[in-house]
């Protein structure tokens, strides 16, 4: 009987070497798909994060190109008056410190007319800050950031207007304006006071701060200075 030599092409695989080129195999899908999935999840993440940080972004813009169109009057004549000697707009650059959360208050060009024949003009009231986000969670203190706007103006420059949601899920908002007389950031700013009587600010560096959106825990801070073109003066910062 002649038998079959295991190298000739009439010689087929053992049931070990079979088994080893299963294993094989195996392995190989298994780091094939941990490898996709790692990078799926990274995928995902980068979206997210990408997306939450495009949104700060927007909303810093949006705050910035504001306060480049603030104005103030330098005379009373030029505020409106009624028949009586009432004022019919008082214009007024007012920020508030309040730790992480502060607010600001000011008149802007900056109004654009979405409805046709409404009674509004380009002036406009206009305010930023944090609200507390409203919630049936007791434990949950994220905040959101409220843009208010009056327009026309009227004599209470922090009241009225309608407000709506710019950016939800804030931890901090903070401002810091340029006194250029004194060459210094200051906290708070108010075109009413002795200190600064009719004046602006000639910049102010907007700080937001946001929670990660994978990262809860880990906060995100974005900052941009937004230059206010009808302050007098150089940039000297």
């Amino acid at each position: 009987m002649i038998k079959a030599n295991r190298h000739s092409p009439e010689a087929g695989f053992t049931l070990i070497e079979i088994m080893v080129a299963v294993a094989i195999m195996v392995i190989i899908s298994l780091l094939l798909w941990q490898s996709t999935a790692v990078i799926m999840t990274a995928k995902m993440r980068y979206e997210v994060e990408d997306i939450r940080f495009q949104e700060a972004l927007m909303a810093l813009t949006r705050i910035s190109d504001d306060l480049s169109m603030a104005y103030l009057y330098q005379s009373q004549e030029h505020l409106g008056v009624s028949g009586i000697g009432e004022k019919l707009a008082l214009i007024q650059f007012i920020g508030k410190g309040g730790g992480e959360q502060d607010t600001l208050n000011f008149s802007s060009l900056s109004n654009l007319h979405y409805i046709k024949d409404r009674k509004e003009s380009e002036q406009a009231e206009v305010s930023y800050f944090l609200r507390q986000t409203e919630s049936e969670d007791e434990e949950h203190t994220g905040f959101d950031l409220v843009k208010r706007v009056q327009s026309p103006p009227d004599n209470e420059p922090e009241e009225g207007g309608v407000q709506y949601v710019v950016l939800e899920n804030v931890k901090g908002l903070k401002f810091q304006y340029y006194d250029r007389d004194r060459e210094e950031w200051r906290r708070e700013w108010d075109s009413s006071s002795l200190d600064f009587n009719r004046k602006l600010p000639r910049a102010v560096v907007i700080t937001l701060v946001v929670p990660d959106p994978i990262e809860p825990d880990l906060d995100r801070t974005f900052t941009t200075t937004a230059l206010l073109e009808m302050a007098p003066g150089p940039n000297d910062f």
